[in-house]
């Protein structure tokens, strides 16, 4: 479909994985995982309770990671396993970058947010649900970025669209990371099914 060098992915159970997106010819990394009934438990109690369908914007640190999501997220019950879920993913994100601040976006959604194939002006960007549906993703090779923005779906062959699953912790290549411009990858919102709402986390460089 073009001339884009193919770069691959990197998918493992085990979260050191996600390292290998510092590897050139690597794109997207994902730690695939499973999340404990704890943890579905509490990601659904705060989406049934946050009717509004809300946004948590915060540039936080893991220092003070845990305090600030106990003040800015409600009480539901089983919060404390999100919370500390949440805070170790921004303690890994940051020390995998030598960051000492992450941007957080904690976003409960009742709607596709970014409907159309595109991709991220950043470095990197992490992203895992943990309700509703998993992001989508293409190869390079599998689009002509020539189209992104221009039509809702750039694509002929539906079956080349991957997904994340509900839990996978994914490390998506933008931009902006060096030697990358080009070849960030391209990924969508996925569609609501069954009126059943989202809860997405995502961390930036901050």
């Amino acid at each position: 479909m073009n001339n884009l060098v193919k770069r691959s992915k990197s998918e493992s159970k085990d979260k050191v994985i996600l390292s290998d997106i510092y590897k050139d010819d690597i794109n997207i990394a994902i730690w695939q995982r499973n999340l404990s009934n704890e943890l579905s438990i509490s990601a659904q109690n705060y989406l049934d309770i946050d009717s509004s369908a809300s946004t948590i914007c915060s540039v936080i640190k893991p220092t003070n990671a845990n305090r600030l999501l106990s003040q800015q997220l409600p009480d539901f019950s089983f919060k404390d396993y999100l919370i500390d879920d949440i805070t170790n993913i921004i303690d890994m994100f940051c020390f995998l970058f030598d960051l000492k601040q992450a941007g957080l976006r904690l976003a409960s959604i009742n709607k596709a947010m970014c409907p159309r194939f595109h991709i991220d002006h950043v470095p990197c960007r992490l992203i895992t649900s943990y309700s509703g549906t998993g992001t989508e993703w293409v190869y390079n090779q599998d689009i002509d970025r020539s189209l992104l923005g221009k039509v809702d779906n750039p694509f002929t062959d539906e079956i080349k669209i991957q997904k994340l699953n509900v839990g996978d912790v994914a490390l998506l290549k933008g931009e902006s990371w060096i030697g990358n411009s080009g070849y960030g990858v391209v990924h969508r919102s996925p569609s609501i099914i069954d009126g059943k709402k989202r809860l997405l986390l995502t961390l930036d460089f901050a």
